[in-house]
């Protein structure tokens, strides 16, 4: 991807975060599940608290790299499901004896 030489900024990525599908009515693009819009990234800035993580578009996104490990964080999900929040169950142990 080329960038303008005039007021173009260019800001290392740390990760992505989530995906979205951002509905558009002027420029849209048919994803693959039927539905219109444009896919956007919420992109985790390096350097930068996540408070200032911010929603782009897909060209605007330049190492490949990120996406990658994004994909495979959800595919990781996907099998394993979400992590979960809360206390460790406790472990149950039979002593001898016990029934």
């Amino acid at each position: 991807m080329e960038l303008s030489a005039v007021g173009e900024r260019v800001f290392a990525a740390e990760s992505i975060i989530k995906r979205r599908i951002r509905k558009l009515t002027k420029s849209f693009v048919f994803v693959s599940d039927g539905m219109q819009g444009r896919i956007e990234y919420l992109v985790k800035w390096k350097g930068w608290s996540p408070k200032y993580s911010t929603w782009e578009p897909e060209e605007n996104i330049l190492d490949s790299r990120l996406f990658a490990a994004f994909e495979q964080r959800e595919r990781e999900r996907e099998l394993y499901g979400p992590k979960k929040r809360g206390p460790k169950p406790k472990t149950f142990l039979l002593k001898d004896g016990e029934p």
